[in-house]
């Protein structure tokens, strides 16, 4: 028969430390897209390009 031994688990706060650090820049980025998203509100949208008619050049033959 096998013999049973007890396994103990520690859990590390490291988890919890990079939980932290991830949601601390989410929240920075989330920040810096509401401030790109309000800058681009102040440009007006670039305006289509005028279409230049012109007659063609005739070829010398």
């Amino acid at each position: 028969m096998s013999s049973k031994r007890k396994v103990q688990l520690q859990y590390s706060d490291d988890l919890e430390a990079v939980d932290t650090a991830l949601s601390e820049a989410m929240t920075a980025l989330d920040e810096k897209n509401e401030r790109v998203t309000d800058l681009l509100r102040t440009f007006d949208p670039p305006k289509e390009p005028e279409l230049i008619e012109s007659t063609p050049e005739p070829q010398n033959p």
